[in-house]
Protein backbone atom coordinates (compact mmCIF):
# COMPACT_ATOMS: atom_id res chain seq x y z
CA UNK A 1 0.00 0.00 0.00
CA UNK A 2 0.96 3.29 -0.60
CA UNK A 3 0.44 6.82 1.13
CA UNK A 4 -1.87 9.07 -0.83
CA UNK A 5 0.01 12.04 0.20
CA UNK A 6 3.77 11.62 0.12
CA UNK A 7 3.58 8.05 -2.10
CA UNK A 8 6.02 6.39 0.38
CA UNK A 9 5.20 2.46 0.63
CA UNK A 10 4.18 1.40 4.15
CA UNK A 11 2.47 -1.91 5.07
CA UNK A 12 -1.06 -2.92 5.10
CA UNK A 13 -1.70 -3.02 8.81
CA UNK A 14 -0.36 0.46 9.06
CA UNK A 15 -2.70 3.43 10.66
CA UNK A 16 -0.22 6.49 10.01
CA UNK A 17 2.72 6.70 7.41
CA UNK A 18 5.88 6.40 9.02
CA UNK A 19 7.44 8.97 6.43
CA UNK A 20 4.63 12.11 6.96
CA UNK A 21 2.61 11.20 9.79
CA UNK A 22 -0.75 11.43 7.94
CA UNK A 23 -3.05 9.02 9.39
CA UNK A 24 -4.27 6.40 7.04
CA UNK A 25 -7.44 4.94 8.73
CA UNK A 26 -9.82 6.72 10.89
CA UNK A 27 -10.83 5.05 14.33
CA UNK A 28 -13.95 2.94 14.38
CA UNK A 29 -17.28 5.02 15.02
CA UNK A 30 -18.43 3.86 18.13
CA UNK A 31 -22.62 3.65 18.63
CA UNK A 32 -24.07 7.22 20.09
CA UNK A 33 -24.99 6.56 24.22
CA UNK A 34 -28.27 7.90 23.61
CA UNK A 35 -29.13 4.86 21.30
CA UNK A 36 -28.65 2.79 24.38
CA UNK A 37 -30.56 4.88 26.48
CA UNK A 38 -33.35 4.82 24.23
CA UNK A 39 -33.32 1.04 23.55
CA UNK A 40 -33.64 0.84 27.90
CA UNK A 41 -36.18 3.36 28.06
CA UNK A 42 -38.11 1.20 25.18
CA UNK A 43 -37.27 -2.07 27.50
CA UNK A 44 -38.69 -0.27 30.82
CA UNK A 45 -42.00 0.66 29.28
CA UNK A 46 -42.40 -2.14 27.60
CA UNK A 47 -41.81 -4.01 30.89
CA UNK A 48 -44.29 -1.82 33.21
CA UNK A 49 -47.11 -1.82 30.95
CA UNK A 50 -46.71 -6.14 31.09
CA UNK A 51 -46.54 -6.08 34.31
CA UNK A 52 -48.86 -2.68 35.40
CA UNK A 53 -51.59 -5.03 36.51
CA UNK A 54 -49.45 -7.34 38.67
CA UNK A 55 -48.20 -4.66 40.71
CA UNK A 56 -51.87 -2.77 41.16
CA UNK A 57 -53.08 -5.47 42.73
CA UNK A 58 -50.20 -5.60 44.63
CA UNK A 59 -50.36 -2.12 45.61
CA UNK A 60 -54.11 -2.41 46.33
CA UNK A 61 -53.78 -5.10 48.69
CA UNK A 62 -51.27 -2.95 50.00
CA UNK A 63 -53.24 -0.18 50.60
CA UNK A 64 -55.94 -2.17 52.05
CA UNK A 65 -53.86 -3.72 55.15
CA UNK A 66 -52.26 0.00 55.63
CA UNK A 67 -55.81 1.43 56.09
CA UNK A 68 -56.53 -1.40 58.66
CA UNK A 69 -53.91 -0.77 60.46
CA UNK A 70 -54.32 2.36 60.68
CA UNK A 71 -57.70 2.82 61.78
CA UNK A 72 -56.97 -0.02 64.43
CA UNK A 73 -54.97 2.92 66.06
Amino acid sequence: MFCKHCQHYIREDSRFCPRCGVRLRSEPAQDPPWLWICTILLFAVIWATLVRDQLEVQFLHLRAEINSLLSAL
